[in-house]
C-alpha cells in the first residue's frame, strides 16, 4: 500500500490508529528525506520496514536490542561512505536529465515524464547561481485552460497572461520597448472603504481626467528620474535597482 502513495498519504495510515514508536520513526524518516530530496518517501518506508522485520526476528531468537541499534548504527556509517564514494562532485546536464527523469517517471506516465524531465532541468539550470541555493521559487508554473499536460513547455522569462488593461489597447505590438520596475503604475486601491460619487456626466469626466493624470504623473517621473539609456528592448534605470516585484 505505500506504492506511490507519497508523504501525506503515508503519514495518514501510518498515524492512525495505535501510535507505535515504530510508526513515529517510519513517519518521521520519510519526511525528512521528502523534505530534502522531495523524492523517495515509498523507498524510504520500504526500507525501514525490512530492516525493522529483520531486527524483529533476531530479538525474538534472544538478541539484545540495543546490538540490533549498534548495528544499524555501523551500517549507517557504512551507506554514508559508499555514498560519499559513489556521488558526483559536478553534475552535468545529462547527469540531472538522468535523476529527474528516474523521478519523475515514478510520478507520471512514461510519456508525459520524457516531455517533463528536460523542461524541469533547464528550468533549474536557468536560475541557478554559482555557489548559492537554488530558490525554486523563481520557478513559476501556471496551468493554462484548454490544454494538455503533452502542450507544457518552458518560457525563459515573463509569462504576462493579465491581458490588456484596458480595451482600446492594442492586441499586438511589434518591435515594443519594454519596461520592468519594481513599482506599480497603476492607480492602487486605497487601504480604507472609499468611494467616487459624482452628479453629472461633467463631474465624472473629471474624475477620469484626475485618474489618468495621476498614473501619468507616475510614469512621468520613472522617465525622468534616474534614467541614463533608453534603447529598443532595452531600459536602464539605475534608482529602480531593487528586485523585480511588477512589470508592465
Amino acid at each position: 500500500w505505500t506504492w506511490r502513495l507519497g508523504r501525506p498519504c503515508i503519514q495518514q495510515r501510518l498515524v492512525s490508529g495505535t501510535t507505535t514508536v515504530s510508526k513515529k520513526a517510519v513517519v518521521s524518516t520519510q519526511s525528512t528525506g521528502d523534505d530534502i530530496t522531495g523524492d523517495g518517501t515509498t523507498s524510504n518506508v520500504l526500507i525501514i520496514g525490512e530492516l525493522l522485520r529483520q531486527a524483529k526476528v533476531y530479538i525474538t531468537d534472544g538478541l539484545h536490542p540495543r546490538v540490533a541499534a549498534e548495528g544499524f548504527d555501523l551500517a549507517k556509517k557504512k551507506a554514508l561512505q559508499v555514498l560519499d564514494a559513489m556521488s558526483l562532485k559536478k553534475c552535468s546536464r545529462d547527469d540531472l536529465i538522468n535523476v529527474a527523469r528516474t523521478s519523475l517517471r515514478t510520478k507520471v506516465k512514461g510519456q508525459v515524464a520524457d516531455l517533463l524531465t528536460e523542461i524541469i532541468v533547464d528550468a533549474v539550470l536557468a536560475i541557478q547561481k554559482e555557489g548559492e541555493a537554488v530558490d525554486l521559487h523563481m520557478v513559476e508554473i501556471m496551468t493554462m485552460e484548454h490544454k494538455t499536460e503533452m502542450d507544457t513547455r518552458l518560457v525563459k522569462g515573463i509569462v504576462m497572461d493579465h491581458g490588456a488593461r484596458h480595451p482600446d489597447m492594442p492586441k499586438k505590438v511589434t518591435d515594443a520597448f519594454i519596461l520592468t520596475c519594481n513599482v506599480s503604475l497603476e492607480y492602487e486601491k486605497s487601504e480604507v472603504n472609499s468611494g467616487f460619487f459624482y452628479k453629472s456626466a461633467d463631474e465624472r469626466e473629471k474624475l477620469v481626467k484626475a485618474e489618468r493624470a495621476f498614473c501619468d504623473d507616475k510614469v512621468q517621473q520613472r522617465l525622468v528620474s534616474g534614467t541614463t539609456t533608453v534603447s529598443k528592448n532595452s531600459f536602464s534605470t539605475p534608482a529602480l535597482s531593487s528586485p523585480l516585484t511588477s512589470s508592465l
